[in-house]
């Protein structure tokens, strides 16, 4: 996973933490088990876009409270 100080502030762990982690851990229980499809499946066709148009995003922070979130993919 790539870190930024954009990416530490929202979730709320500092960059240590992060690095050699997977990207699901920033994301809520109930949505992992999709994330590695999405993702192979982007790869595959692989076009800039917003992520997981037409579908409600969400992260989850270090203290486990959800969030919202938008994002964008860039090939």
């Amino acid at each position: 996973m790539l870190v930024n100080a954009q990416v530490e502030r929202l979730f709320g762990y500092q960059r240590d933490e992060l690095l050699g982690n997977k990207i699901e851990m920033l994301i809520p229980e109930r949505f992992r088990h999709q994330h590695p499809d999405t993702v192979t499946a982007f790869f595959t066709a692989p076009r800039s876009r917003p992520m997981g148009a037409g579908l409600e995003l969400y992260g989850l922070r270090r203290d486990g409270v959800e969030f919202r979130s938008k994002s964008v993919l860039v090939a």
